[in-house]
């Protein structure tokens, strides 16, 4: 605890205005913030989003053009009915109009990311160091919920880096998690042995809070359950990067000991929502966040399914005006019992992702495959399916009307690490990827493990 109050109060703070960022005093606010009435927390939520469109007409080629073409101007934007009249940022849009979108101000100035997002398509976006810094305090905060505070020890089942750094990153990472005190270990290992030297780091490092990709750790879980291994317990495990069943929460949560905390967020945002202690809803970064979840084109009223539409209110550099991540959201008008003023939404129901099996008995979860076509900038969007143990389609939509040699060769060879020699690859390039009549496609999907329990999968390795 000692370490933990001297990080939080003393290290974290004096690197921040070393580096002369303002995250520490953002987190200070939210703090604050959270507690606040949720009429009080809208009204602020409403004046920034203000202030972001005043500056996005002035300042944002794109925008000052959109503006014009509609014939308002942000002014005339004075209530929530006002601001869904302007149209979604799609994808898209802005791999179309990345240029016109960066405000001259900050060009060369912003911090460049690249995802897949939710659909498939990969696309590079940006967003300014105070955007990073507004964002970093949101998810300490939301950790925090959890008991995850800055400076005790986590582990992060979490996936192994895109591409390997080189040795001065991998220095200043290390060193970086050191101070941290995080341990990282790779969530795509989902053999016994991998679980083995999983439960093997966490009884050594002892942590405060496990952080993971729900399907691993739901694998990892059911690992503990069937084996009997004596697993250390930490005092919370947070779930990210995937939609967490309530079968999962309770084998989590049976196998740890501990209790399980609910995340949401994205590559282009970071965390979004989190659950507090009371668990009755995911509590959304309202000061962070212009949060919309759409129906029909009208926001989606308590109990409905809709479309998450996000603002972000502080990047500057590159705004996300009305930009739909790709995923769905249950509404609702509860307002949590634990106090706090930030709105709710009661789960995120549309994510998009299907653990695959190897024939070597692994299951990767589908960010592996997000992760790989990241950063190849010739596909437009795509979609895995595993057919059977040994048979893998992927389809994949040009980015610029055809795809490179040297990306196919790419992905095959990726895969061929991944899964060996045994599976054959189809790669099959096609004009577009059908969608569901709610305008979603899963990006992996497997036949394997969609006939199988985890469980099962595991016995059918064993005789083989």
């Amino acid at each position: 605890m000692f370490y933990s109050f001297v990080y939080q109060n003393i290290a974290f703070p004096l690197h921040e205005i070393i580096r002369g960022r303002k995250t520490h005093l953002y987190l200070r606010r939210l703090e604050e913030s959270q507690w606040k009435p949720l009429w009080e927390i809208q009204s602020r939520q409403w004046r920034a989003l203000q202030s972001l469109l005043h500056y996005s007409y002035q300042r944002v080629p794109f925008y000052r053009q959109l503006f014009d073409s509609l014939a308002i101007t942000p002014d005339r934007i004075r209530c929530p009915e006002d601001f869904q009249q302007l149209p979604i940022l799609t994808k898209e849009i802005i791999r179309e109009n990345r240029s016109r979108l960066v405000s001259p101000h900050y060009r060369g100035k912003n911090i460049v990311k690249s995802t897949s997002g939710s659909t498939g398509a990969p696309f590079e976006f940006e967003h300014s160091i105070d955007s990073w810094c507004w964002r970093t305090a949101a998810a300490m905060r939301g950790y925090s919920w959890a008991g995850a505070f800055e400076g005790v020890r986590h582990v992060y089942f979490w996936r192994p880096p895109l591409k390997p750094l080189g040795r001065v990153a991998e220095a200043k990472q290390t060193l970086h998690r050191f101070f941290q005190r995080q341990k990282f270990i790779d969530c795509f290992d989902l053999t016994r042995e991998g679980f083995a030297r999983c439960i093997e780091e966490i009884n050594r490092f002892r942590p405060v809070s496990i952080i993971g990709f729900a399907m691993p750790l739901y694998a990892l879980s059911k690992f503990i359950l069937d084996t009997g291994a004596a697993v250390h317990r930490p005092a919370s495990i947070i779930s990210a990067a995937e939609r967490l069943y309530p079968q999962q929460r309770e084998t989590i949560e049976r196998a740890l000991g501990a209790p399980v905390f609910n995340t949401y967020g994205s590559r282009e945002f970071m965390l979004i929502a989190a659950e507090c202690e009371r668990h009755e809803g995911l509590h959304l970064s309202a000061e962070n966040l212009y949060v919309e979840v759409i129906k029909d084109g009208r926001p989606a009223g308590p109990g409905e399914v809709g479309d998450i539409v996000i603002t972000d209110l502080h990047n500057y550099g590159m705004p996300f005006i009305r930009y739909p991540v790709g995923d769905l959201a249950l509404a609702t008008a509860h307002q949590c019992s634990c106090g706090r003023g930030l709105p709710l939404i009661a789960d995120v129901v549309g994510r998009t992702l299907e653990l695959i099996a190897t024939p070597q008995g692994r299951l990767l979860p589908g960010q592996f495959f997000t992760g790989m076509m990241m950063h190849l900038s010739d596909i437009k969007e795509f979609q895995v399916i595993q057919e059977s143990l040994h048979e893998l389609v992927i389809k994949l939509v040009p980015g610029n009307g055809s795809i490179s040699e040297w990306t196919l060769k790419k992905i095959r060879n990726q895969v061929e690490q991944a899964f060996g020699q045994q599976v054959r690859l189809d790669l099959q390039i096609v004009s577009d990827i059908p969608r569901s009549k709610a305008g979603k496609f899963l990006i992996t999907q497997s036949k394997v493990t969609a006939a199988l329990s985890l469980s099962a999968f595991a016995e059918q390795r064993k005789e083989r």
